[in-house]
């Protein structure tokens, strides 16, 4: 009579769950800076995007795409962001892809544009969470007015005629022209009758900030005259 002993074998499968993560950055491209999620950048720089695509599923994606509306928009190709397959993580696959397209060349402004990537398992679409990086086109611009009158509530005028010795009164007008917010903001003027340290501006001063300060009373000196 023999013996033996039972033996069993257990499989579990997980349910296949194909995911794509999509990571977008941005950067200067003359000279290469580091990429970032965001920028700061003069108008009419050459601009740089990497997309990074990962499968962080459990089967492997195929007919991965990116796709950019702005960047597509603008005549960047997006031809180099593409790929026949991405795998599952192995000891032998790595699965991470990289692609970089440019150059845009950067507005004024803060311009922020979405990512998408794509791809198909089993037939079926498979589609990242959006992505987006910035960059803000950085175009500061200040603008002095400088006016006077015969009282400190004007009317104001470019320029005066008074006899010498009359009390008159100077009016400076700082505007943010730009796109970008200005701190300690100041004035200077080599006329010695006026002590431009009494002004007090808006600060800090943001775009399209107006900003006023009025000196006086100066007697009116004989060579007239002041910048």
């Amino acid at each position: 009579v023999g013996y033996g002993n039972a033996a069993n074998a257990t499989l579990s499968v997980d349910p296949a769950a194909p995911v794509l993560r999509l990571s977008k950055q941005v950067r200067v491209a003359v000279p290469p800076g580091p990429w970032l999620e965001s920028v700061v950048v003069a108008p009419g720089a050459a601009l740089e995007y990497r997309f990074v695509v990962e499968n962080v599923g459990n089967v492997p994606v195929s007919g991965v795409t990116v796709t950019d509306p702005l960047l597509s928009g603008a005549g960047v190709s997006l031809a180099a962001c593409s790929w026949p397959l991405i795998p599952v993580a192995s000891q032998v696959d790595d699965p991470t892809v990289t692609c970089v397209v440019g150059q845009l060349t950067a507005a004024a402004g803060l311009v922020t544009n979405t990512a998408t990537a794509q791809g198909t398992y089993a037939a079926a679409p498979v589609v990242a969470p959006p992505n987006d990086a910035s960059y803000f086109g950085a175009a500061p611009g200040l603008s002095l007015t400088k006016q006077i009158g015969l009282s400190a509530s004007g009317p104001w005028l470019s320029s005066l005629t008074v006899a010498a010795g009359t009390n008159v009164f100077y009016r400076f007008t700082i505007a943010n022209s730009g796109n970008t917010t200005f701190t300690g903001v100041s004035i200077s003027d080599p006329s010695p009758a006026i002590d431009e340290s009494q002004c007090t501006y808006v600060d800090p001063l943001p775009p399209g900030g107006i900003s006023v300060c009025t000196l006086g009373p100066v007697a009116a000196g004989g060579a007239g005259g002041s910048t």
